[in-house]
């Protein structure tokens, strides 16, 4: 369930002009001198004359920029995390940024590259800059599943039918989706990288309802099939 912040002065709330204890101001790269972000993780339109279309130029009052947010849930636990969004404009096209990605490049380092920036906490709405730590894709993946939000791959799959030889497991063992209520078979597949073939879905999340460890997934309950007895 999401719960949103319910102390009005918390910076994704707050949009007073007047600084916040302890708030500080660097221009944000690239949007340089129109825009900036604070250590607290607002994110203000610096006021500046506007070339007007009919010649004259216009003032446009400095604000606080409204941010929004984007949710991916968490198909294990169900609960969402969060990420901050803020829309800012350059030669008339919009660019929508993450913020907490804004707040790291402008006060702990703007070499980012491929890395990810994560909030220390869990919590996508603290975006000060102390609760952000840039990591690698795989450092994330391992927190999360320290976390219990995620399953290590190992762990999900049935090895005990893999082959001894090099390759692995072969993935031919088949599945079936089935209702989530009357436990029905509605499709069967040969493999698992056949259903994922056809329904465009997770492998990894398609292992662990077939397994058990979840009750469902995309609102169907799955099942290995039995395979049938090699003839001899």
């Amino acid at each position: 369930m999401l719960t949103l912040p319910q102390d009005p002065f918390h910076p994704y709330l707050n949009r007073d002009l007047a600084d916040l204890p302890g708030e500080e101001w660097r221009g944000i790269a690239g949007f340089e001198p129109n825009y900036e972000v604070s250590n607290l993780g607002r994110v203000r339109s610096v006021g500046r004359f506007y070339p007007h279309r009919q010649g004259k130029p216009v003032w446009l009052e400095s604000r606080i920029l409204s941010q929004t947010y984007r949710l991916d849930k968490n198909e294990r636990t169900g609960e969402p995390t969060v990420a901050l969004r803020v829309a800012l404009s350059r030669d008339g096209t919009r660019h929508d940024l993450t913020v907490r990605r804004l707040v790291y490049a402008a006060f702990v380092s703007a070499e980012l590259g491929a890395e990810v920036v994560i909030n220390r906490d869990g919590d996508g709405w603290n975006n000060r800059v102390e609760n952000l730590q840039l990591v690698t894709k795989s450092e994330k993946g391992k927190r999360v599943i320290a976390r219990g939000r995620d399953t290590n791959t190992l762990a999900t799959i049935d090895r005990s039918n893999w082959p001894k030889t090099y390759g692995g497991y072969s993935r031919r063992k088949p599945i079936a989706r089935c209702d989530l209520n009357s436990g029905e078979v509605l499709e069967e597949y040969p493999s698992i990288a056949e259903a994922v073939r056809r329904t465009g879905w997770d492998e990894k999340s398609i292992i662990l309802a077939a397994k058990g460890r979840w009750r469902h997934y995309h609102g169907f309950a799955w099942k290995y099939l039995q395979v049938p007895a090699a003839a001899g």
